[in-house]
């Protein structure tokens, strides 16, 4: 599957320590990150998901990314 031509990925993510109902400095930074990377972003109560062509993806984590 593609979007815009470019491959379309999908990646999961959960960011620890977490107390139920709260979100901590460090979570809502990656969530942050996450949304000002223009992609899909799904957050659930177990995870985050987020959805889009490759290079968008890649760039939420480019320390995590293949090379």
């Amino acid at each position: 599957m593609t979007l815009r031509g470019n491959p379309l990925l999908r990646a999961d993510f959960t960011v620890e320590p977490w107390v139920t109902g709260e979100r901590g400095e460090h979570g809502r930074a990656a969530l942050d990150a996450v949304v000002e990377s223009d992609v899909f972003v799904d957050d659930g109560p177990f995870g985050t998901t987020l959805e889009g062509d490759d290079e968008r993806v890649l760039s939420c984590a480019p320390d995590r990314a293949p090379r």
